[in-house]
């Protein structure tokens, strides 16, 4: 499991958060600088939070509705 820890740390940050109402899980928050201080103690990393973005696209509705058949194996 560390392997995607430090994935998820480092470049595929996925905030999770409930709000009892709309799902259901207990409410929880995100919240970033606990996060990145998890990452940095337990893996020595930080989050960059836009790395995926950056790298795939998907910034704007028009670059992210442009896309289709995308399969995930």
């Amino acid at each position: 499991m560390d392997g995607w820890n430090i994935l998820a740390c480092a470049d595929m940050v996925m905030p999770m958060y409930s709000d009892g109402v709309n799902d259901m899980f207990n409410p929880t928050t995100w919240n970033s600088t606990e996060y990145s201080y998890y990452c940095y103690e337990e893996y020595g990393v930080l989050p960059r939070y836009n790395w995926t973005l950056e790298f795939y696209g998907g910034k704007t509705n028009e670059e992210l509705y442009s896309y289709s058949n995308i399969f995930f194996s």
